[in-house]
């Protein structure tokens, strides 16, 4: 069965997802943008969560280089490196209307992230900014990384005022309504914003679970994150039907996901060997058993 055929064979006479009327808020002559608002709320979230696990850090550990204003400096380059890379990413994987309207590529609150660009900036600023601050990274990851996954599910939310990220048509009763798009009202599509809301929301609990005080020291959590995202993300791409470039049949960023899964793979490998631990898994792996 493939997906544009899924169902349940739910009535269609459910309560359904609506897509809010508007995307902005009107206060006098101003006018904010709910997508941009709800990138910011997730960053701030992000930051206040990552202060909280530095102090618990601080608790247990008396050789932590990093300070609450080194985290701070950290985030004030790391997220506009972080946003400027998902707006890169998205241009050059959906240049044809950028190529007809050149000046769309600096209206970000019209909507136009790539998480994936967005990963790969923020990760390489973050380690530079480190590096050069002389800053422990396993104290970095341990404070910062297991709030990402909380903030992709608050900017998520700026999607569905938007009406974007939805995928094949569905009777499912959370169906998605996108009427006030270019779709007949009694159509109602998959709602992949929420899919992945949900899974950022999973991965940020299993983060927290794993890498505990007891495991503070440890950077895997970087490339567990990016394994348990890559995973999700691609589960949700193959949903999905809103615009979007494709190469050899497969959406663009598709291949991209699954690129940084086996990247993420790569770099759990490395890092298991470089611990040693990776030979020891290997060498029980081989022994022969009574």
């Amino acid at each position: 069965m493939s997906w544009n055929t899924f169902s349940l064979g739910l009535a269609t006479n459910f309560m359904h997802i609506p897509t809010p009327a508007t995307n902005v808020l009107q206060f006098g002559s101003l006018t904010l943008h709910i997508y941009g608002l709800c990138i910011l709320a997730g960053m701030i979230l992000a930051v206040s969560l990552s202060l909280l696990r530095l102090r618990k850090l601080r608790a247990v550990e008396e050789n932590c280089s990093l300070s609450a204003s080194d985290l701070l400096d950290i985030a004030l380059i790391t997220l506009p490196c972080g946003i400027v890379g998902a707006r890169v990413y998205y241009v050059v994987t959906v240049p044809k209307h950028y190529l007809e309207h050149p000046l769309d590529v600096f209206a970000i609150n019209q909507g136009g992230l790539g998480i994936m660009g967005g990963l790969i900036a923020g990760i390489l600023a973050a380690v530079v900014v480190c590096r050069v601050k002389g800053l422990n990274l396993n104290h970095f990851a341990y404070c910062c990384v297991p709030t990402v996954p909380l903030a992709q599910a608050v900017g998520r939310l700026g999607n569905w005022f938007n009406g974007e990220l939805y995928g094949f048509e569905t009777d499912l009763p959370w169906g998605l309504d996108i009427s006030r798009g270019q779709y007949l009202p009694t159509k109602f599509y998959h709602p992949t914003f929420l899919y992945e809301i949900i899974w950022d929301v999973i991965i940020f609990a299993l983060l927290l679970f794993i890498f505990n005080k007891r495991h503070y020291n440890s950077i895997v959590v970087a490339p567990t994150y990016l394994l348990l995202y890559t995973i999700g993300r691609s589960v949700v791409e193959s949903f999905r039907i809103d615009y979007s470039e494709y190469f050899l049949g497969v959406r663009v960023n598709m291949w991209f996901s699954v690129t940084l899964m086996l990247l993420s793979i790569c770099w759990l490998i490395a890092l298991a060997a470089k611990s040693g631990r990776l030979a020891q898994f290997l060498g029980r792996g081989g022994s022969a058993q009574p």
